[in-house]
């Protein structure tokens, strides 16, 4: 999870960066199960998860996030 604590701009030219970026972490076999972004204003990061082939939602509250998060924890390690 990635919580931002204020405001959040992205240039196109560094969403460009993090989709390649994101790719590459794929191909190592590098990424997490899935990411989270909490924001107080949306950023267009999705777009860059998606053509990665990665999961991937943002939130307005840390809450909705870590429930999202745990959902893909193997039953194993999941908190009662």
């Amino acid at each position: 999870m990635i919580i931002f604590e204020e405001s959040c701009m992205a240039t196109k030219e560094m969403l460009v960066e993090l989709t390649c970026y994101l790719k590459s972490l794929k191909k190592k076999n590098l990424t997490p199960l899935a990411s989270a972004y909490v924001f107080k204003d949306e950023v267009e990061v999705q777009k860059c998860y998606q053509d990665a082939g990665l999961n991937y939602r943002a939130f307005n509250n840390e809450e909705e996030a870590m429930a999202y998060l745990k959902t893909y924890l193997p039953e194993e390690v999941k908190p009662v």
